[in-house]
């Protein structure tokens, strides 16, 4: 076995099985031990001999590993320059941040069906600019590798995908621009991510009830503070009523899933913690919320010995039924819209043509469908998908049914909730697809080349309609960080271009052109050198304006304290901002000019609530906030904890009619 093929051998075990320099070692002594009953030995700096049964030099595999990855990259190039003219080429980016390891952005290209990353490089910020920078870096050390020009390898793709955020918009105009050619692909957006808008508008709409009820009616009810923090109050109960029970916490001593299990059975327990990040885990803790609700409660009833934290909350959280309608509410939604929508736009056979035209149908079933419809978890409300579909993601009955009993005890609060969300529902989905597949209230252009109709349908109809490959390999960076070490993304990088080109490169070979290019001084290191130099000056440029920033609002915080103290402030407690309120002395602009200082102090100086909470909202449309409303928060905030109101079920049946007056 010559020494380059065990160089080979090596690499592979490196980069496709995430194993170390060492294990790989070891693994290669034992296996052609036992296979062959030859004793190898490892290289040692100091030995005096080296013979052919010694394993290759650590330093020769990392510089084989590399060569390899100039290889492999080299090889998607040829795929890509000798793919048939009808062929589809569908360059893909998704980003994300880790822990330790910062941002990041992994490129990658679809060729036939089949994806294939590019080498991942760290982001300090996601303007246009810096993004059509890095596709620039990446095309040049794909031009590199391969020499093939950039310009040409831009002027083979037809489309990029990208999720719908719109700094991702108008960035390939500007590589165009800096490759001086007229090509400019046609920009698709994933079609799975409007999910997430479904998830934003219960969640808004559930903000808006919080903030409706106010404040101080749902935290009086609380035994323990309850942390004010973006998400409405329901997720904050079916994020603690998860976390208590399931086995995704069962290494942290606040969890008591082991000793549920056992208060369940022959129930088993289906807990799962709430992800946001995950296109329908809002869907399935709301279920699972609704289906354990009564378990939990009879738990901790039994058990008054759990007294911690989430205990506590959930005890308090008995009481207020309006969050299992919210629930419920969720529940109906992820049934007929998110579930059978992430089938849709998830499935392999699933193509263009098809979204052109459950799209438009989806617009409508929003716009004209009744609330009591939905009411019905058997059978599809909407149209834009199929009943056998609606079928296939269909939740297991005994899950469903908790839901089914709320909607029943509570039928015309859940049809007002669903009545509330619809529109808004409509509203999101129009904006966000309204102009690309052209309906509703449509504002685009006949030459947009967003449209979908203005897009070569021949090459579109083999294009991916999602951009899941390059969310995956996202999560393969992520898990590589995880095992290598947080600080690893260029090994990580390298064995996932590797490994996911090895069909690429079989057969072929490492020339010394590729060894050059990847060695101390070649090509690709220095573009390395010089991402990474801009990358430090943007951080560098990033971290003095938020030092702007944050002087301004030192300066901000200074003045308002100087000016409430004049004043007699800040307040410090709850009775305070109550008799200031009922000062029958004070005039009511005062009052508002006085209690907005105060809101906005809190804010500027809060250490315990993210400044982005509704209690320290300050404006509404332009408008100041009524005084009673800014007392209202000022009052929680300062005191968490008041008895002097207690919320029911009128409250929240009475926030509803006020949403839907306003």
């Amino acid at each position: 076995m010559g020494d380059i093929s065990i160089s080979i051998m090596y690499d592979r075990c490196i980069s496709e099985l995430h194993m170390s320099k060492e294990q790989s070692g070891k693994a290669m002594l034992i296996i052609v031990k036992e296979l062959f009953n030859i004793e190898w030995k490892s290289f040692d700096q100091d030995a005096t001999e080296v013979d052919l049964d010694t394993l290759p030099d650590t330093k020769r595999i990392i510089a084989m590993g590399k060569a390899r990855e100039a290889l492999a990259l080299s090889s998607i190039v040829e795929k890509m320059m000798n793919s048939e003219e009808r062929a589809t080429i569908v360059y893909h980016d998704d980003g994300s941040k880790k822990q330790g390891a910062g941002s990041f952005s992994v490129q990658g290209i679809t060729i036939d069906r089949k994806f294939y990353p590019f080498p991942t490089l760290s982001l300090s910020s996601e303007t246009r600019e810096n993004l059509s920078r890095l596709k620039l870096t990446i095309l040049d050390i794909l031009s590199t590798v391969s020499g093939v020009p950039s310009a040409d390898l831009w002027r083979r793709i037809d489309f990029t995908m990208t999720d719908s955020t719109s700094h991702n918009l108008k960035v390939d105009d500007l590589v165009s621009s800096a490759l001086d050619t007229d090509h400019v692909p046609a920009h698709l957006l994933c079609q799975v991510h409007p999910a997430c808008m479904f998830t934003r508008c219960l969640q808004k709409l559930f903000k808006m009830i919080d903030t409706s009820i106010g404040p101080t009616k749902i935290f009086s009810v609380f035994a323990v503070s309850l942390s004010e923090v973006k998400e409405s109050v329901m997720e904050q109960w079916i994020d603690c009523l998860t976390r208590l029970v399931t086995h995704d916490f069962d290494h942290k001593s606040w969890n008591y899933s082991v000793e549920f299990d056992i208060f369940i059975s022959p129930l088993k327990n289906p807990a799962k913690r709430l992800q946001a990040e995950r296109f329908n885990s809002f869907i399935y803790t709301a279920l699972i919320a609704l289906f354990l609700d009564k378990h939990v409660s009879g738990f901790l009833n039994k058990f008054t010995n759990i007294t911690n934290s989430l205990a506590c909350l959930l005890r308090s959280f008995e009481s207020l039924d309006y969050l299992r309608v919210l629930a419920a509410v969720v529940v109906v939604i992820g049934v007929h819209l998110v579930e059978p929508y992430l089938s849709l736009t998830t499935s392999s056979s699933t193509t263009w043509e098809k979204l052109v035209s459950a799209f438009p149908t989806l617009y409508n079933d929003l716009l004209f469908t009744k609330p009591e419809a939905l009411l019905d978890l058997s059978a599809p409300a909407f149209n834009f998908v199929s009943v056998e579909r609606f079928q296939e993601c269909l939740f297991p009955p005994e899950l469903l049914l908790p839901t089914k009993q709320v909607i029943i005890q509570y039928k015309e609060d859940v049809c007002k909730v669903i009545g509330l969300l619809l529109p808004m529902l409509a509203d999101g989905w129009k904006n966000q697809r309204g102009d690309m597949f052209e309906f509703g209230e449509v504002s685009s252009k006949k030459d947009d080349a967003m449209v979908i109709s203005n897009m070569d349908q021949d090459k579109l109809s083999r294009a991916p309609v999602h951009n899941l490959d390059s969310e995956r390999a996202v999560g393969a960076v992520n898990y590589g960080l995880k095992v290598r070490g947080a600080k690893q993304i260029k090994a990580v990088s390298s064995s996932l271009v590797k490994a996911k080109a090895s069909d690429l490169m079989e057969g072929k070979q490492v020339t010394v052109d590729m060894k050059k290019v990847m060695m101390k001084g070649g090509g690709v290191p220095e573009i390395l050198a010089a991402w990474e130099q801009r990358q430090s000056d943007l951080k560098k440029q990033g971290m003095d304006e938020r030092e702007i920033s944050s002087i301004a609002q030192d300066k901000q915080r200074n003045a308002d304290l100087a000016a409430l103290t004049l004043l007699g402030g800040p307040f410090t407690n709850p009775e305070q901002v109550q008799n200031y309120l009922d000062d029958p002395q004070t005039e009511a602009s005062s009052k508002n000019k006085r209690l907005y200082l105060e809101i906005r102090h809190a804010k500027n100086s809060s250490l315990s609530l993210p400044k982005c909470s509704d209690i320290f909202r300050l404006k509404r449309q332009g408008k100041n906030l009524p005084s009673s409303e800014y007392a209202a928060n000022l009052i929680t905030f300062l005191g968490k904890i008041t008895c002097k109101i207690n919320m029911d079920f009128q409250d929240f049946q009475a926030a509803l009619s006020s949403i839907s007056k306003g």
